[in-house]
């Protein structure tokens, strides 16, 4: 079994397009074009843990 943690990954992910489009928003009431702005902490690399497990002969 594969343990990526998704609801880390998943929190993290919304977290990061909340800030893009709030930025976006701003943006636009500046009278600036509304282009996505990626930081360098946008881009992360998660572990995952690989977990074996016994079967319990079901």
């Amino acid at each position: 079994m594969l343990n990526e943690d998704s609801e880390t990954i998943g929190v993290i992910a919304a977290q990061t397009l909340t800030r893009i489009i709030d930025d976006q928003i701003k943006a636009e009431l500046r009278g600036d074009p509304p282009t996505p702005a990626y930081r360098p902490e946008d881009r992360r690399e998660l572990s995952s843990d690989l977990i074996i497990r016994r079967s319990c002969g079901c």
